[in-house]
């Protein structure tokens, strides 16, 4: 007997609620969407040992967007990301070796790898690294009975919709065209509330930097 359980129920809900979680992230812009069932901000800090340079990422974060380091007079210095594929002719174990303010990091797996490794003559070392990340939702229980989803209360049908179109679609059901064609407008009303949630700030224009040997 295949069942539709209330569990497997939540299972479609919390899958549509992700689905939408990432449109609303791709969307923000200059706002980094962030479930507002959660009790704090999307900020870690955690403290660095000398000569050390792999500290863990939180389990929940699922993407970093900023990385801080607090040097030895208190002050906040951005650290900023890099890619081992721009250090071309230089073996990586050579780069930055000697310790002192983290300058650059790089992600691998679960860790985050500073360079150069932080020394206390150059940083603060308690609660000294300062990150900031998008995260898992709040997902639903089985037994819940009073949540809401963390996003804006006129998209909450975002939710219904998509897990209505993901068990339509399991089960070859002739009613997935039309759920899923309402699902996608829904989607496209709620990105463009958060596309025109930052349209206060003034669009930014970057210039474009190329390496020239």
């Amino acid at each position: 007997m295949n069942a539709f359980t209330l569990k497997k129920a939540t299972n479609f809900i919390n899958q549509a609620y992700y689905d939408a979680v990432v449109e609303a992230w791709r969307a923000s812009g200059d706002w980094d969407f962030d479930d507002t069932n959660q009790s704090n901000f999307p900020i870690a800090t955690t403290t660095m040992v000398e000569s050390q340079e792999d500290y863990t990422v939180p389990s929940n974060a699922l993407k970093i967007t900023r990385l801080e380091v607090k040097d030895a007079s208190g002050n906040w210095y951005v650290v900023k990301p890099f890619d081992e594929t721009e250090l071309e002719d230089r073996a990586l174990s050579e780069f930055m070796e000697t310790d002192g303010l983290p300058k650059f990091y790089r992600l691998i797996r679960g860790s985050i790898i500073l360079y150069p490794a932080p020394t206390s003559t150059s940083v603060t070392l308690t609660d000294g690294l300062r990150l900031y990340f998008l995260r898992e939702v709040d997902e639903f229980a089985s037994t819940d009975t009073t949540q809401e989803p963390g996003l804006p209360e006129p998209f909450h049908a975002i939710l219904a919709w998509g897990a209505a179109y993901k068990v339509a679609f399991a089960k070859s059901l002739g009613n997935q065209d039309k759920l899923k064609i309402e699902h996608a407008e829904l989607v496209e009303r709620m990105k463009m509330f958060f596309a025109d949630r930052h349209k206060n700030f003034k669009p930014k224009i970057r210039p474009r930097v190329e390496a020239y040997n």
